[in-house]
């Protein structure tokens, strides 16, 4: 259900295992395999667990990528995974004419390569079709999306998964939210009942018209 209701997933309380360090203030993540990826700027420590989720969210899914497409009145496209240049953005399985709508929302890394082709496809998308919606736009989408203006061509934001974690017991979880709702400064934790406040960078749910074209 949108709105805030709807639970995606909670982590409770799973060890972030990844090594974080402060590096002039700026967040270090050290991935196996990946090198150091740097994001964001570390002011508190929710913003450093955002961090950590992002670095976790990275190693967690070993790299695979799923696309599903039905096809009717309406083409739903869903995404998932990772998407990065080994990924199969296939254009050939959508049909010209019809809506389309993309539900992102299972998208748990998305690099720089990935950006590329994913703007591509996206932008290609919108050219052979009268409307496109991004469904469950997800927190790392939303945070790429904060900062490349194009990242979502013309496509139209229907809802988001917006991350929120518990200052008291760190339960973190993604919930359901109506893109044209206004986002609300705190949410009830499930399991302790305290305060949950948004878990990702300043400024990257300020304003939703930002996250498009």
């Amino acid at each position: 259900m949108v709105g805030g209701v709807g639970e995606r997933c909670a982590h409770g309380d799973r060890s972030l295992s990844p090594d974080v360090t402060r590096v002039d203030k700026r967040a270090t993540i050290v991935v196996p395999s990946l090198g150091d990826y740097r994001v964001g700027v570390v002011r508190s420590w929710l913003q450093e667990r955002a961090v950590k989720r992002i670095a976790w969210n990275t190693m967690a899914d070993a790299r695979t990528f799923t696309m599903t497409v039905s096809v009717g009145e309406v083409v739903d496209v869903q995404l998932g995974g990772w998407i990065t240049e080994t990924s199969n953005l296939d254009l050939s399985k959508i049909p010209a004419g019809p809506p389309v709508t993309i539900d992102v929302g299972d998208v748990r890394v998305i690099n720089s390569i990935g950006c590329r082709d994913w703007m591509q496809f996206l932008t290609a998308v919108c050219s052979q079709s009268p409307s496109v919606t991004i469904r469950r736009l997800s927190p790392m989408f939303a945070f790429h999306a904060s900062t490349i203006r194009n990242l979502l061509a013309r496509a139209q934001v229907e809802s988001m998964l917006l991350p929120w974690a518990c200052s008291a017991c760190e339960h973190y979880v993604e919930l359901l939210q109506d893109a044209k709702a206004k986002i609300p400064a705190t949410s009830s934790c499930p399991k302790c009942r305290g305060e949950m406040v948004l878990d990702t960078f300043t400024g990257v749910y300020d304003n939703i018209e930002n996250l498009r074209v």
